[in-house]
């Protein structure tokens, strides 16, 4: 997306902003006695867009200007949004009163990104509790055990290669974030994809280029993109304006499809995400009896939703979409 379509959504969503939004529902929260942050969520993006604060931290002003209130409130242009603070309540909603809140609010849908569209946390309704029940016993404690080899295998190399430049003069000083980011790459791609990257060796690897780029949140493409979705989403629709470049999207379609491709062709199996998806695909991932108490392990009893099988039929691309969005959140975190 170039300069000039930004400067057309930025132009749009100004516009949109000053007709249809400014002064709506600016007495929603004093009719219902709700306490409320003054500041629109517009100041808050421009914060971010001058890196002067980051959005978790911006989240964290509004969660403790009131301190004492279970409830307050905040305004995304002339949207309310509620603050919801006391346990107990957020206990009720997302257990007793679940049905009300099932769906995720969803800003950028498969018409925009079909990656991000068609991923867990964009879908809705039933399809939403499918995808749920599809993927359900992909996470259980021996799926998860299974994995460890790989992890461990990245471990190795990843001392092999310190000790290597320790021995080549390299001096023997890390900077933890970027030993920790790489670690997880070469983790992730390993783990999810079941290739095999080291970023130690090879820091401008596709898969440590491409982490980068999906958490790159605050430039001026990103942020603009962002506000088009919030504001005119149908400018972005008409446009066809998708949220992650081209490029990435094209490297996991690549990534994900041609590897389940060639294991489904030549009978391969190794026991990592790419392989649970050919398993959702074939309809033959369904949950396992397991041990109740495992040394070392932690397992969370599964819900009843989630251990009921779903019958729906999934093509290629809705499950490499849930492989994108595990490599997605994980670099997040990483970065």
């Amino acid at each position: 997306m170039g300069l000039f379509m930004c400067l057309i959504i930025l132009a749009a969503t100004l516009i949109a902003y000053k007709l249809l939004f400014a002064g709506k529902n600016k007495n929603y929260f004093l009719k219902k006695g709700v306490k409320y942050e003054k500041q629109n969520v517009l100041i808050a993006i421009k914060n971010m867009f001058t890196q002067k604060k980051s959005f978790p931290e911006i989240a964290n002003g509004w969660y403790n200007d009131f301190k004492e209130e279970k409830i307050s409130g905040i305004f995304e242009f002339s949207r309310p949004i509620f603050i919801i603070r006391d346990p107990q309540l957020i206990k009720r909603m997302t257990v007793k009163d679940f049905d009300f809140f099932t769906d995720h609010r969803v800003i950028i849908t498969e018409n925009n990104d079909i990656l991000l569209g068609k991923s867990l946390i964009s879908l809705c309704g039933q399809k939403w509790k499918d995808m749920r029940s599809t993927l359900s016993p992909a996470f259980t404690g021996h799926k998860m055990r299974l994995m460890f080899d790989f992890v461990a295998t990245v471990g190795k190399q990843t001392v092999e290669t310190l000790k290597k430049q320790i021995n080549e003069g390299h001096g023997n000083d890390f900077e933890f974030k970027e030993l920790a980011t790489k670690f997880t790459v070469d983790n992730i791609a390993s783990c999810a994809f079941g290739i095999s990257v080291n970023s130690f060796s090879d820091p401008k690897n596709d898969f440590h280029r491409i982490a980068n780029e999906l958490t790159d949140f605050q430039n001026f493409k990103s942020i603009m993109k962002f506000m088009g979705y919030l504001i005119v989403p149908w400018l972005m629709n008409f446009f066809k304006i998708s949220f992650f470049s081209e490029k990435v999207s094209k490297f996991f379609e690549e990534a994900i499809l041609d590897t389940m491709k060639i294991r489904e062709e030549k009978g391969i199996v190794r026991h990592d995400m790419i392989n649970l998806l050919i398993q959702a695909k074939k309809g033959t991932l369904v949950h396992e009896i397991e041990e109740k108490l495992i040394e070392g392990f932690a397992t969370v009893e599964e819900s009843q939703m989630g251990k009921t099988q779903s019958k729906r039929k999934w093509d290629d691309v809705d499950l490499a979409a849930q492989a994108f969005i595990f490599f997605f959140a994980l670099s997040i975190k990483s970065f």
